[in-house]
């Protein structure tokens, strides 16, 4: 497909099962497995790539993965009304009911950049890529430490015989700076878990009016999100 802002393709597959009131039950359960590449997917860089190639001469090698592209997402969406209760006290006993929602997704792709530190490619664009010198891992379980930076480097030879190094273009050996090979959009950050909980009462005011009282709990699990 082309589009005003260059080369883009989306595939998409959506999978839903519906409950709706089986006994006070409601249920909504939704999966959506998609990819989406194109090789600029902002108008404006707000995103450091997300416009604007790293080479302007080789545009072709920002086609990657888009901004917004999350490869699989799960929600569950469902609703519980307690059965009415004869007897004594109604008003209290009656109208309990919850709601639950809970979405759980793949992480979005981004960037490594050397944002302005240094014109390291000698582009002057200031906002270079580095090159991939190794194996990348991920530490999914530690935000501190999400990825293993050692797997990238300077794109240009380092002065190994400098007797000390600023880690700035000054350390590339002269002729040797160039544009990183790191894709645009080609790391995945974190996950994205969330459950959300509200638990309600509906109390009969007048044959035409009712009040709810109810309490909302977002990320009951306190799950941290990065």
């Amino acid at each position: 497909q082309e589009n005003s802002s260059g080369k883009s393709n989306y595939n998409s597959l959506q999978t839903s099962l519906h409950v709706t009131n089986y006994h006070g039950f409601m249920s909504i359960v939704n999966y959506v497995w998609s990819k989406s590449l194109d090789n600029s997917s902002d108008g404006e860089d707000f995103v450091v790539n997300a416009a604007q190639p790293q080479d302007s001469n080789s545009p072709q090698r920002e086609y990657g993965l888009s901004n917004f592209d999350i490869r699989n997402r799960f929600t569950w969406i469902a609703g519980f009304e307690f059965p009415k209760f004869s007897g004594s006290m109604q008003k209290l006993r009656n109208g309990w009911g919850a709601d639950s929602t809970i979405t759980v997704q793949s992480g979005q792709p981004f960037t490594l950049n050397y944002n302005f530190e240094d014109d390291y490619s000698g582009g002057g664009d200031g906002f270079d890529r580095p090159d991939v010198v190794g194996p990348i891992i991920y530490h999914k379980h530690d935000p501190r430490n999400f990825i293993d930076l050692s797997a990238f480097a300077m794109p240009c030879t380092v002065n190994v015989t400098q007797a000390t190094l600023s880690g700035f273009a000054s350390d590339c050996v002269a002729g040797t700076r160039h544009y990183g090979n790191l894709g645009r959009n080609s790391l995945i950050g974190p996950t994205y878990k969330q459950w959300d909980l509200a638990i309600y009462k509906n109390t009969a005011i007048t044959e035409r009016l009712n009040m709810q009282l109810r309490a909302e709990f977002f990320n009951l699990l306190n799950h941290p999100n990065f």
